[in-house]
């Protein structure tokens, strides 16, 4: 009758219908956003579990969530059956990682506009070596990239506006 949906309960006694193969992330999105984001863990008939476990039709599903959870993880993508769920955790990574986007956007911006063959050197046209490449290399250039790299990590780990400036700054300056 219902091959393609389970119906999972929730410990009020809320009925939850999913479709077949979701997981305990797809069931604490369906619940609410935030309860999904905020989700450290989940018991299902008060059994501990782990997040990428599929809940069968008629288990009780508790989601464990902490305020001090740092939110969903890349990996839950992979997990994730329904479409749902998956929309609001890559909803959540562009809200919450605006910053660190921006920077990577950046890098691959400088990245692709200083590539060798943007400075004019191409590889298989019989006469360029790998060697020849690696040789024409400006030493500038690669101590800018360190440079770039290491404000990149700064900027990842401190989280602060003034490193992205500086960034930019850096990518304007090499253009």
């Amino acid at each position: 009758m219902f091959d393609d949906e389970v119906f999972v309960f929730t410990p009020k006694g809320d009925v939850i219908a999913l479709p077949m193969g979701s997981t305990i992330i797809d069931f604490a999105y369906a619940i609410h956003t935030e309860v999904g984001n905020k989700m450290i863990g989940a018991k299902i008939n008060g059994m501990i579990a782990p997040i990428d476990k599929i809940p069968q039709t008629g288990e009780i599903v508790e989601i464990l969530t902490s305020q001090s959870s740092k939110g969903p993880s890349r990996d839950w993508l992979k997990i994730v059956k329904t479409g749902e769920a998956r929309a609001k955790i890559r909803q959540w990574f562009k809200k919450e990682r605006r910053e660190e986007n921006i920077a990577n956007g950046r890098v691959q911006k400088f990245l692709k506009e200083n590539t060798l063959e943007e400075q004019g050197y191409q590889m298989g046209d019989g006469k360029t070596s790998v060697k020849d490449v690696i040789k024409a290399a400006d030493a500038e250039a690669k101590q800018n990239i360190i440079e770039l790299k290491k404000q990149i990590e700064e900027a990842i780990t401190s989280k602060r506006t003034a490193s992205f400036d500086s960034l930019y700054d850096v990518c304007e300056r090499e253009n």
